[in-house]
């Protein structure tokens, strides 16, 4: 996004009417400005390195999947309905920071103002933050849906028994396709956004990580609180949701925006993306 011409002057007939086809006009200013941008970016010939260090996440992903799987998906099958009411109080309140929706109706929120606004009348750091919200917000949307469809239409597709099933089934039970939410557990959707939103908060600001980190395994692991998933389902929802959100940001990198990509293929934030007020 840069500075876009002025969309027009209030109509000569003003009143709410006016006023509206003028928004109109200035929305699909923008949205054609934008469209035209993002084209001719994705157009320009640009070295892009792969990541280097993809592998040893990967590894240490995998591993504790592996261990949650086959140590402790059945002790916390068999201790369905007995958690501690204490615990799953503060639980309550935790998972709701993973709900996609969260995410996603501020960034709508912020879009939409972004597009309706005169760009020409921004100079400065004013246009500076603006063009900022407008990219931070994007990038919000686009890592919650994308993370949220992904996790979906995996967990639809694998169809693993939760964990209110356990004394029926145990913890390994799959009806692939069954279209049903009690057979929809692997994996885990709060996980998927609590490890996409806090991967996008360790890129941003990594000296947060040390407290971003545990507070995000929390918001993700109470959904074992409340007897909807296995830890093998938190695990593999958090790491998706890490995956799509690095991958994203190698994304809006090769678009010029908010990220830079590193000498070893990592995406680093780049410093004026961060001036917001």
């Amino acid at each position: 996004m840069t500075a876009l011409p002025e969309t027009g002057k209030a109509p000569a007939d003003g009143g709410v009417a006016g006023a509206l086809r003028l928004l109109a006009r200035r929305s699909r200013a923008n949205l054609a400005r934008t469209r035209s941008i993002v084209t001719a970016r994705l157009a320009r010939p640009r070295a892009f390195a792969a990541p280097a260090a993809w592998r040893r996440p990967l590894a240490v992903w995998l591993a504790a999947l592996l261990f949650a799987a086959l140590l402790l998906d059945q002790p916390v099958g068999a201790f369905f309905g007995r958690w501690n009411h204490g615990l799953a109080q503060a639980a309550e309140y935790s998972t709701r920071l993973a709900l996609g929706i969260t995410y996603i109706v501020p960034a709508c929120m912020v879009l939409a103002w972004a597009n309706l606004t005169d760009w020409s009348a921004r100079r400065g750091r004013r246009l500076l933050v603006l063009y900022n919200r407008t990219i931070l917000a994007g990038f919000l949307l686009a890592t919650v849906v994308a993370s949220g469809l992904l996790v979906n239409v995996l967990k639809y597709g694998i169809g693993r028994a939760r964990p209110i099933l356990f004394a029926e089934h145990g913890a390994f039970h799959f009806e692939p396709f069954a279209m049903t939410s009690i057979l929809a557990g692997f994996p885990s959707g709060h996980a998927t956004i609590a490890g996409a939103v806090a991967t996008l908060l360790v890129l941003l600001a990594p000296g947060w990580r040390r407290a971003v980190v545990p507070a995000a395994v929390w918001i993700a692991s109470t959904r074992m609180v409340f007897d909807a998933h296995y830890p093998s389902d938190i695990v593999a929802g958090f790491g998706l949701g890490a995956a799509v959100t690095f991958g994203t940001a190698l994304v809006f990198a090769r678009l010029g925006y908010l990220f830079r990509v590193d000498a070893r293929g990592r995406p680093r934030v780049r410093k004026t993306a961060l001036i917001l007020r």
